[in-house]
């Protein structure tokens, strides 16, 4: 993984960038435990080995890749081999979808992570006037009585 080496500062602002999607994805604040087995990371984003680190360090867990990037379609096409009879079960998926790469995650990179999504609730936290004065002026309202205008 040269380039995630290369470019530390870099990479840890995309990670930044990843943690803060994560939180607002999650809808709860929090950064969710994984399944203990490995998930697997699927989609067009597992193109570029980069982010897939980055989401594993993020996690703290390996993550997976197998060698079909587009679950969706694979899986589409699983169930109609189970309505035809070809398979018996989910059960059986295991052994046709086989792992292409393995991301392990940093412990350094996975630390810092921690620490900067830490610092962001407590920064979310700290800003919901300002979410609200943002969203007030969104919506066209006028200030109220004794506000600055903007």
């Amino acid at each position: 993984m040269e380039a995630y080496r290369k470019s530390d500062k870099q990479s840890l602002k995309c990670g930044w960038y990843v943690a803060v999607a994560l939180a607002v994805l999650a809808g709860t604040g929090c950064n969710p435990p994984l399944p203990s087995n490995a998930p697997r990371a699927t989609g067009g984003f597992t193109k570029s080995p980069l982010w897939v680190q980055i989401l594993a360090d993020v996690f703290g867990q390996r993550l997976h890749v197998p060698q079909v990037h587009e679950a969706s379609a694979f899986g589409a096409a699983f169930l109609a081999m189970m309505g035809l009879g070809l398979v018996r079960g989910i059960d059986e998926m295991q052994r046709l979808v086989r792992v292409e790469r393995e991301y392990a995650p940093d412990a350094g990179r996975h630390a810092c992570y921690e620490r900067l999504f830490d610092f962001y609730m407590r920064m979310y936290w700290h800003l919901q006037s300002q979410f609200s004065e943002i969203a007030s002026i969104q919506r066209g309202e006028e200030p109220a009585k004794g506000e600055r205008p903007v």
